[in-house]
């Protein structure tokens, strides 16, 4: 997994960054990509667009970070490629970034570092950034608001502790309850598989996999229903009956 950094060259103010293969050009050096970045976005002389690059390499601690601009991205490992697609991200300290699975496919002490570095540059350049993964722990860990999304629709949103520690989606449910507990209970995975786009009817959109729907989820798009200021569940069963 490699990173690609995109931003408008008109709106460097926002930045999209997400995990891609072969994002980064494998036969050009990671010098040559992080300029020519630069330069898209700001009309800078190669050598000052060169200085720029090498103190946002250091910024994201990256060691020896002339050597690493003359490196290609194959000679780097997976944590040093997510630090340069950050750094290259946060180079015109954009006002939202989008983070699309920044930690897939890394190992947990990885994670662990690449989640540190958004957050603190998140702090230092009051970045607001828009996470978009699998990882649920990342998710609780890094957000202040959590949206949970099944078949294209947010179904669940509210503020991360509310969320995860009182679920009222049954798909929420499920996909906490599917997540490992060290001594805990062994995890339950979610029977069936995720709809086809193309073939998403009326009604609710996790209907073939609740095993509390209805005649009425069939038919009807649930509509919002709030339990508290800012969290809110789309289904039309009521939670008391949703046990797991």
């Amino acid at each position: 997994p490699l990173i690609s950094v995109v931003s408008s060259p008109k709106n460097p103010a926002l930045t999209r960054i997400a995990l891609r293969e072969r994002a980064l050009t494998p036969n050009r050096r990671i010098g040559s990509q992080f300029v020519e970045y630069i330069r898209v976005h700001e009309d800078m002389p190669k050598d000052k667009a060169k200085d720029k690059a090498i103190d946002m390499l250091n910024r994201m601690r990256l060691p020896q970070a002339k050597d690493i601009m003359r490196k290609y991205p194959f000679q780097l490992s997976g944590g040093q490629r997510q630090r340069v697609g950050i750094a290259m991200a946060m180079t015109f300290q954009p006002k939202l970034l989008i983070a699309d699975e920044p930690t897939s496919a890394l190992d947990v002490t990885v994670q662990a570092q690449v989640v540190k570095e958004l957050l603190k540059l998140r702090q230092k350049l009051n970045t607001s950034i828009i996470l978009v993964t699998h990882n649920i722990g990342v998710a609780s860990y890094m957000s202040h608001n959590i949206g949970v999304m099944y078949g294209g629709r947010i179904i669940e949103y509210g503020e991360s502790e509310e969320l995860i520690n009182n679920p009222k989606h049954p798909y929420t449910k499920m996909l906490i309850n599917s997540v490992p507990v060290i001594n805990g209970n062994i995890p339950n995975g979610i029977e069936g598989s995720l709809p086809k786009f193309q073939e998403i009817k009326e009604g609710c959109v996790f209907l073939d996999r609740c095993k509390y729907a209805s005649r009425e989820c069939k038919i009807k798009v649930p509509s919002a229903k709030y339990w508290g200021k800012s969290h809110w569940s789309s289904c039309l069963i009521e939670n008391e009956e949703i046990a797991l």
